[in-house]
């Protein structure tokens, strides 16, 4: 008979053997990645020199550029080419606005070697800003209601936005049905003169103010008290412009000359109802008064009071 000697290795089941060898083989791939990826880095090919081209614009405004330019891009000489850092240069010369085209010229990304050129044209800037028709409405008014400023870029697409933004300036002013037109010419290729003309036609005008829950003060007394009221010269005379600003004004001017007079709780809302066929507007001002209040003083024998 044979003997059979004792072996001391255990042979692992073969349902087993994968859970020993799946962190062995994550180890390993993790070491070979770096690797793996520093040969798929290596077929991009090199940056030998960036190039910015500006096209157009005065020399002055072309080293600007090109200066700004440089440092968005996020490439250097030596570098390798990838897509993701073309994208980021090209998002931040993007975010600058001060191009309205912006082209990388096609490389071959199968050489060796590249050169990195990226041309681009500056956009057109706003030379000068001229108002028509704005009167008594001053024309740095209207000026400052769009976002054109001398000297800075251009947008072809934000007029419309311009002319609403105007109309509604002109509305807040009382002239609700003015037309505004505003117009862009270029001068010496990119540089635009912006032109703003306004036909206010006629305003909304406060033909009368009515007040309820005033026991203490006449209407007349609180009218004259108000920058929206002013007396016709004429009988056929009309109003004041309906201005929302100037009205909020004079409500808070009424609520203080309440208070100054010791109705500390007084309280003054309104409606204004406009007639649009008629241009005119009626302002309905309520009035809580509230109780009065009276101060006295004793005992002040170092200073006086007045009341």
């Amino acid at each position: 008979m044979k003997s059979h000697r004792r072996s001391d290795i255990t042979c692992l089941p073969a349902h087993r053997l994968p859970r020993v060898l799946v962190p062995v083989l994550v180890i390993l791939c993790l070491a070979l990645l770096p690797a793996v990826h520093s040969r798929a880095a290596d077929t991009t090919p090199v940056i030998t020199d960036v190039r910015v081209e500006i096209l157009g614009g005065t020399e002055a405004r072309q080293e600007k550029l090109h200066a700004m330019a440089m440092k968005m891009i996020r490439f250097q000489p030596g570098d390798r080419f990838n897509a993701i850092s073309l994208d980021t240069s090209i998002s931040l010369l993007k975010q600058t606005r001060q191009f309205s085209s912006i082209d990388v010229i096609e490389q071959d990304l199968d050489a060796a070697s590249i050169s990195l050129i990226f041309r681009m044209i500056p956009a057109m800037l706003v030379r000068k800003i001229t108002v028509d028709g704005a009167f008594p409405i001053f024309s740095e008014t209207v000026i400052k209601a769009t976002d054109y400023t001398t000297g800075r870029t251009f947008d072809p697409d934000a007029v419309e936005k311009n002319t609403r933004a105007v109309k509604t300036l002109m509305a807040d002013k009382g002239y609700v049905d003015a037309d505004v037109a505003v117009t862009a010419e270029s001068h010496q290729g990119l540089l635009m003169n912006i032109h703003i003309d306004i036909t206010k036609n006629i305003p909304l005008r406060i033909t009368d103010i009515a007040f309820s829950g005033n026991t203490v003060f006449s209407d007349t007394r609180l009218k004259m008290r108000m920058q929206s009221y002013r007396l016709p010269l004429f009988f056929w005379s009309r109003g004041e412009r309906t201005i929302q600003k100037d009205l909020e004004a004079d409500i808070k001017n009424l609520v203080a000359y309440y208070r100054k007079k010791g109705y500390a709780e007084a309280a003054v809302t309104y409606d204004v109802h406009n007639d649009m066929d008629q241009k005119s507007s009626r302002v309905v001002i309520r009035i809580e008064e509230g109780p009065l209040y009276r101060i006295s003083f004793s005992g002040n024998t170092a200073l006086w009071h007045t009341h």
